[in-house]
């Protein structure tokens, strides 16, 4: 078991990008350090410090540790999904002023359902290689698939014409 000591852990005990950065430096040959001087720890504080960097002019200073303190309840992680996705719909319609609004809302819901669904597989797959798959973890994906789903219907109907 590895331990990277003074990052941030959400509420249940996982940090994703933890296990993603640690996974990765075993694929790049590094290994545990038994003495403690862990190459890895080098490795997930060089991809925290770059990843915080990235983010900071959208959001703010330290945005992976932020986000680990976030409310990662299915709840709020499918509004947060819902909203970010959706939001992008008045730039769409922008984009395509001569459509059918009905069409246009058809094909922009066809678009971001697309997008959520490959990542949702994704992140799923990539747990269930993990082996984390299971209990609380499943049951909270899962929740927050059908969260989601709700989100865009209520969202398509609002738009509706």
């Amino acid at each position: 078991d590895c331990q990277v000591a003074d990052e941030p852990q959400p509420a249940n005990g996982f940090s994703f990008l933890l296990i993603a950065v640690h996974e990765l430096g075993h694929a790049l040959g590094l290994g545990h350090d038994p003495i403690g001087n862990e190459p890895l720890a080098l490795l997930y504080r060089s991809a925290i410090d770059r990843l915080n960097e990235i983010l900071e002019p959208e959001f703010g200073a330290n945005a992976i540790q932020n986000a680990a303190s976030q409310d990662n309840s299915p709840e709020a992680t499918a509004a947060r999904i819902v909203s970010l996705s959706t939001g992008f719909f008045e730039a769409y319609k922008a984009q395509h002023p001569d459509e059918d609004s009905a069409a246009l809302l058809d094909k922009f819901m066809g678009l971001i359902r697309q997008g959520f669904e490959q990542g949702y597989a994704d992140a799923s797959g990539i747990l269930e290689g993990l082996g984390v798959l299971e209990g609380d973890v499943a049951a909270g994906i899962t929740r927050t698939h059908e969260l989601v789903l709700q989100g865009y219907a209520d969202f398509e109907a609002a738009q509706s014409p």
